[in-house]
């Protein structure tokens, strides 16, 4: 009987025992170290999210097509310029006679331009014109000088002689006192309405002579120089005749 309620009082104190020990109430709901239910742990997108996510997903998308066209644009632009440095290494550069035929022609009508302003100074009568035609005049005649000098430097010797009726022509046209200085710019523009026409062929040579840099730039200093002319001789006209502005 003793030994019956000593052992009785030993399970007693190992039910409290287990009881109170910290994992006592694993596999239960409510304890606090129950085992965790699947749906208390997992985490799920809300509706928000996952419109949020497709909203990125289709920013990316839309980004990577707008790279897609970019890399297109750059690689047609490669292709083109492929393309014309192809051209220009396939015999478009100007050969040694285009450039001295070039050079000796221009060289001639810079000379004659130049001998002619000279003949207009002479007999103008209105101080503006007479201040443009000076520079006009330097203009001309340094260009000459230049042109002459690349060609010698090149080899050549100037053989380009403008016709005998042509030079007494300007000569006589612009020294004239018959004709007004205004009549004379009136004349001038309408002979020369676009520079950028006039100058063509001189720009169109100087892009085939990426070969001689020295004659290239030569040419385009020259050119800009007659684009300032005609650009003056213009503006001297509307001036002059305000009535056939």
């Amino acid at each position: 009987m003793g030994s019956n309620r000593a052992l009785t009082a030993e399970f007693d104190r190992s039910d409290r025992y287990f009881a109170s020990a910290p994992w006592a109430s694993i596999g239960t709901e409510k304890g606090p170290c129950s085992w965790p239910h699947v749906s208390d742990t997992m985490i799920f997108p809300t509706q928000e999210e996952i419109h949020m996510s497709e909203a990125a997903l289709k920013r990316i998308e839309k980004g990577i097509a707008n790279l897609a066209t970019q890399q297109e644009a750059i690689c047609e632009r490669l292709i083109a310029l492929e393309g014309r440095v192809a051209t220009a290494a396939g015999g478009s550069a100007a050969t040694h006679d285009e450039v001295i035929q070039l050079l000796d022609g221009f060289r001639a009508g810079e000379a004659l331009g130049a001998a002619s302003i000279c003949a207009w100074i002479e007999v103008c009568t209105t101080d503006c014109v007479r201040g443009a035609l000076r520079t006009i005049h330097q203009r001309e005649a340094m260009h000459a000088v230049l042109l002459e000098e690349r060609m010698r430097a090149l080899g050549a010797e100037p053989k380009v002689e403008i016709p005998t009726a042509e030079v007494e022509k300007a000569m006589k046209s612009l020294g004239s006192t018959e004709q007004t200085d205004a009549q004379k710019l009136l004349d001038f523009a309408e002979r020369t309405p676009d520079a950028d026409l006039l100058l063509k062929p001189i720009y169109d040579m100087a892009d085939r002579l990426d070969h001689d840099q020295e004659t290239q730039w030569l040419l385009r200093s020259i050119a800009q120089d007659e684009q300032s002319t005609v650009a003056l001789i213009h503006e001297a006209c509307a001036l002059l005749n305000p009535q056939a502005a």
